[in-house]
């Protein structure tokens, strides 16, 4: 018989500050953080982005671009039903996020990874120091993405900036 691949799940959000209420696009209080998780018929789909919290110097709740990014991801999700490649995700749902009403402003690294089930290929989407585990029953890690930074503590970013300031930037 044909195997039929699963995920085994859990989401848990701690907050280093004070807690907040969540308001859309925040559906939970994880800090500066979010994820998606959706199950379709013969596909799952699941992202997380660490917002990055430096913008909070500049009056900018980091969460928002976070939320707004894995939002969208999760929306070209269910509307491609599978049939996009994890970067093409990723892309689709960060271009969605930047051309709303143009106020959004912070940066994010994110991964996105997508498991057809009835196939049992996984596709990973990662960029700067978040990452993706997978690891079998036995305890074997048999994937492990890599971070990507300029430098120390310096990771590659999913930037939106004011519309403003966008002029002038390579797309």
């Amino acid at each position: 018989g044909r195997r039929r691949f699963t995920v085994e799940s859990a989401a848990r959000c701690v907050s280093k500050s004070l807690p907040r209420k969540p308001q859309p696009p925040v559906r939970h209080d994880c800090g500066d953080d979010a994820f998606f998780l959706t199950s379709l018929k013969d596909h799952i789909a699941i992202g997380v982005a660490d917002g990055v919290s430096s913008w909070q110097r500049y009056g900018v709740n980091p969460a928002l671009f976070a939320w707004e990014l894995m939002v969208r991801c999760e929306e070209a999700a269910v509307k491609h039903a599978g049939k996009l490649e994890v970067v093409e995700l990723m892309t689709a749902g960060f271009e969605a996020a930047v051309s709303q009403d143009g106020t959004l402003m912070g940066s994010t690294t994110a991964c996105v990874a997508s498991l057809h089930c009835d196939k049992g290929v996984l596709d990973v989407a990662n960029l700067g120091d978040s990452g993706a585990l997978v690891v079998q029953r036995d305890g074997k890690v048999i994937l492990e993405t890599k971070e990507q930074q300029h430098y120390f503590n310096c990771p590659y970013q999913l930037v939106c900036l004011p519309v403003s300031q966008r002029t002038g930037l390579a797309s």
